[in-house]
């Protein structure tokens, strides 16, 4: 009995699977020669979505209207569906892909469409990419504050800050390259006026304003240096620069930091036995140090004892020597003890500290 069930299971499948084959022949049939199944025709071939695209032909009512409108860059329609549809993810994708595709201007001229629609962060942040891939940097700012002017989360106001702080960086190092100081004071004016709580701008516009010869304008700007992403470190650092640039004392400002042109005098030298040096103002210093090699030459004397001092390559002992003299500009400084150092800065025959600074007219490097 049950062997019995089982071919008669298999028989009736068989029959059902030719009754079938039978109904789709003759389903076949009945369509016009050369006429599509109903299947086939709703997935437009290639051909014809070009001709939609090219407005040679109506579009067809079963295809998809977001691929039209993509094919017929209806970038206004797109961003509107979009909206509607709440498609947002999928155009931001359009538009990424038009730009690795090396269609920047399309997709920028989407994502325009989309934000004058709505307002998207995660747009305004592609935006930005897409703008720097077209080479426009300072143009690729404006989306980022945008994001920073109204960020929907803590996460998003850090993003956009550390990408603004990535181009930024990048723009003042080509105007550093090119020297172009003019350049460098507009640059920080604009951002200063563009985010105006955010003090590293006004920090940097300071600097800048100093080096181009502006100390009236730098020490303003100081005035107003808040702690929005300004260290302690670096207030007291702009505030000896403006203090040193206002001296009347011979101190030169060369690339990162400032020189002062020394008269050195060894004890029991005179007249030929001092020698005009070149030392690093170091307002971080509390010893002035001169190079060894000049110590020597000049016959200075090496006192019994040495000191401790931290480096940049850690803690080391260095001698102490005694010179006669050392003058800045008109003022001399009489019976000083210096550091011997081994390995001088480049650029110069030594350091300039605050035992030094300490005592001229003005308290030079005292914030």
């Amino acid at each position: 009995m049950f062997k019995w069930c089982s071919l008669g299971k298999r028989i009736l499948l068989i029959v059902a699977w030719l009754g079938s084959v039978a109904a789709a022949y003759l389903f076949g049939q009945s369509q016009a020669p050369g006429q599509p199944s109903a299947a086939a025709s709703a997935v437009p071939d290639s051909a014809a979505l070009a001709q939609i695209g090219s407005g040679r032909i109506e579009p067809d009512r079963d295809v998809d209207q977001w691929e039209q409108l993509r094919l017929q860059q209806d970038w206004e329609a797109l961003a509107a569906q979009a909206v509607s549809g709440d498609r947002a993810a999928e155009l931001l994708l359009l538009a990424q892909d038009l730009g690795a595709a090396g269609r920047s201007a399309d997709a920028l001229a989407l994502l325009d469409a989309f934000l004058r629609q709505t307002r998207s962060n995660a747009a305004l942040f592609v935006q930005s990419d897409l703008l720097m891939m077209s080479g426009q940097m300072l143009a690729a700012l404006e989306p980022l504050f945008q994001v920073l002017d109204y960020p929907e989360t803590p996460e998003q106001a850090r993003r956009a800050r550390q990408r603004l702080d990535v181009i930024i960086n990048a723009r003042e190092q080509q105007l550093i390259n090119s020297d172009d100081l003019a350049g460098l004071v507009m640059l920080f004016q604009q951002l200063s006026q563009r985010d105006p709580g955010y003090d590293r701008y006004r920090l940097k516009l300071a600097g800048w304003l100093l080096r181009s010869g502006d100390l009236t304008a730098a020490r303003a700007q100081a005035r107003e240096l808040g702690s929005n992403g300004v260290s302690d470190a670096e207030r007291e650092a702009l505030a000896r620069e403006i203090e040193l640039a206002g001296s009347s004392l011979p101190f030169l400002r060369e690339g990162p930091g400032y020189f002062a042109d020394v008269v050195i005098t060894a004890p029991g030298r005179t007249g030929s036995g001092a020698e005009s040096v070149r030392l690093l103002v170091d307002t971080g210093a509390t010893t002035t140090g001169i190079s060894v090699a000049l110590l020597q030459r000049l016959g200075a004397r090496q006192l019994n004892r040495q000191v401790r001092v931290n480096t940049a390559n850690g803690v080391t002992q260095m001698a102490m020597y005694r010179v006669s003299g050392l003058r800045v500009g008109n003022i001399e400084i009489a019976d000083l003890e210096v550091l011997a150092l081994p390995d001088p800065p480049h650029g110069a025959a030594g350091l300039l500290g605050m035992d030094v600074l300490d005592q001229l007219p003005k308290a030079v490097g005292t914030p």
